[in-house]
């Protein structure tokens, strides 16, 4: 009987396969090593987008707060400027108000009513004037067509020609040409 026997490896193919060990240890130091400087520019790069977030979410609260400064900064000069007109208003309403207590004071020695009924008209054209110079303005509406964008039909009447205002029981205002108020108006049928 035979039998095969092998060889033990010679110092050569020893040497040969410590070396192809080597040369994989190689390899795999610098497949190692590139691996690890790939991660560590991943590392870098996180780092770099966490300062960039970082920074970013900051100069996201300072712009969200210059923005809430300018907001309330407006809205103080849009109060100011309401209350200045107001007072401006009501500086002009105070000659009126003068006159209607100098009315009042002289009616109890005016015997004759007709006296009485022209200081008032003058106090109404004078209250009529200041209204309208601050932008308020009487709607002609008797003998015009109804529109219901400015009039509000309070009552139908008989009369010639339908869809017509024919009295107007109360004035409708415009304010800079807005409606302030409708008219209300009697229509015929």
């Amino acid at each position: 009987m035979s039998k095969k026997s092998k060889k033990p490896p010679t110092i050569e193919d020893l040497e040969k396969s410590l070396d192809k060990k080597r040369n994989q240890i190689k390899e795999l130091k610098k497949e190692y090593n590139s691996l690890q400087e790939e991660l560590n520019i991943a590392s870098e790069k996180i780092k770099n987008f966490d300062e960039i977030q970082k920074k970013k979410s900051e100069e996201f609260l300072r712009i969200h707060a210059d923005f809430e400064n300018v907001k309330n900064r407006l809205n103080k000069a849009k109060n100011q400027s309401i209350q200045i007109a107001i007072e401006d208003f009501m500086r002009k309403l105070l000659p009126f108000l003068d006159h209607l207590e100098l009315a009042i004071k002289n009616s109890k020695d005016i015997k004759d009513p007709k006296e009485i009924i022209h200081g008032i008209n003058l106090i109404h054209i004078e209250f009529l004037k200041i209204l309208s110079d601050e932008g308020l303005k009487n709607m002609e509406s008797l003998n015009s067509k109804f529109d219901p964008n400015y009039h509000e039909a309070v009552q139908m009447t008989d009369g010639k020609e339908s869809g017509i205002i024919s009295e107007v029981l109360l004035k409708g205002y415009l304010f800079k040409e807005k409606l302030l108020r409708p008219a209300k108006v009697k229509v015929v049928k």
